[in-house]
């Protein structure tokens, strides 16, 4: 009888162990998921690793709709099209600020948030395209990242809207969020005093600003070959600086901070949050917040007048220039699929297309100096992103 009875408990005990193991394994997958993706080397990759090597078959078959989607265009007419786009809005905000004597980049940051907001929200509750962009890692104890949570607060029929532990939105997403609207609302200031040529020069030196800030964090170790780097993108800008005609250093200063602000946050989002986060699924939690910031700036810093300011640029163009920011956002889903090679190299094509353009188009005075030093800042760049 002892047998039997000890026979029956070791079959009992059998598949209590099996389970154990198969529980032990995947977490093991998901820890070694996660060191992968703490190893990349910028956002838009581990934004792609995450997608690839889910271990969740539901998110999986997402990744494959959201690969089938992009392959719906070539990857050419993805690249134009975000160029296209990413261009129009820098012209446009310029115009807007300077050209048509709107100079309140807080309150046209407001209007771009509110948009977005509204338009993130309806999003997340009409279609897949949050949801299935969140990251698809399994959530543990030792996880920062943004879940699903299938209760019925968070549950709209078939559709589960991304969410955050209000203790985590609190301490991260809100501090991630005030660095936002400081950068988005310097970015629109610095058009105010410089152009736009000589803007895109400058910001040749945001990879530079994230690699130091990275290297104070101690995210990246560093080395003579990235110093050497850094200071060729630093030799080339200051070049091109000391060769602008309308320098001011106001402007100047103002793109300065907002490169290093947004490098920040950038690290910050890596630290924090974690790397599974995709534009969109940025914006739905970080648009309200920035919002709130920057319609609480509004009257102590820009005043009354830029309430009354709003009417005179007309529904179209708010309308318009609003949209336009969140395509660039939809564009840049895409675009990182394709590869974070491709978007690095689009945003240098696209910052040639710009100061070409500028100086026919709008004046912009590059002389030989500055075309000098902006090419010696880009061999820098280029050899930054390919490794080299």
């Amino acid at each position: 009888m002892s047998l039997s009875t000890q026979q029956q408990q070791q079959q009992q005990e059998q598949p209590l162990l099996s389970i154990s193991r198969n529980d032990l394994n995947q977490s093991h997958h998901t820890q070694s998921e996660t060191t992968i993706l703490e190893l990349q080397s910028s956002s838009t990759s581990t934004q792609s690793e995450s997608d690839s090597h889910s271990p969740l078959p539901s998110t999986s078959s997402t990744s494959i709709s959201q690969s089938n989607q992009s392959n719906l265009l070539p990857p050419w007419l993805i690249i134009i099209i975000w160029i296209s786009i990413s261009s129009s809005v820098i012209f446009y905000n310029a115009l807007i600020l300077k050209e048509w004597s709107f100079p309140y980049p807080i309150t046209l940051t407001a209007l771009h948030l509110a948009f977005q907001t509204i338009a993130t929200q309806t999003i997340a509750r009409t279609t897949n395209w949050i949801n299935s962009s969140t990251s698809s890692s399994k959530p543990n104890s030792n996880s920062n990242q943004i879940n699903e949570n299938q209760s019925e607060d968070h549950v709209l029929g078939n559709r589960s809207l991304p969410f955050i532990e209000p203790e985590l939105y609190w301490k991260k997403v809100v501090p991630i969020g005030i660095l936002f609207s400081i950068s988005l609302v310097l970015s629109n200031a610095v058009y105010l005093y410089l152009s736009v040529a000589f803007i895109q020069m400058i910001k040749a030196a945001s990879p530079v600003a994230v690699l130091l800030t990275s290297f104070a964090f101690g995210i990246y170790p560093p080395s003579l070959r990235l110093f050497g780097i850094v200071l060729i993108i630093s030799l080339g800008i200051g070049i091109a600086s000391y060769g602008e005609v309308a320098f001011s250093l106001i402007g100047f200063l103002i793109q300065v901070v907002a490169i290093v602000v947004e490098a920040n946050r950038v690290v910050l989002i890596q630290m924090l949050l974690g790397t599974g986060m995709s534009p969109l699924t940025s914006l739905y939690f970080f648009a309200p917040v920035c919002l709130i910031i920057n319609s609480v700036l509004i009257l102590p810093l820009e005043g009354f007048d830029s309430i009354k300011a709003i009417p005179k640029l007309g529904v179209w163009v708010i309308l318009s220039n609003a949209s336009l920011t969140f395509l660039l956002n939809i564009s840049s889903v895409y675009l990182i699929q394709l590869s974070s090679l491709i978007l690095s190299l689009s945003k240098v094509l696209k910052d040639l297309i710009l100061i070409f353009f500028s100086s026919i188009f709008m004046n912009h005075q590059i002389n030989l100096l500055q075309s000098i030093g902006y090419l010696i800042s880009l061999v820098g760049l280029i050899a930054y992103k390919k490794g080299i």
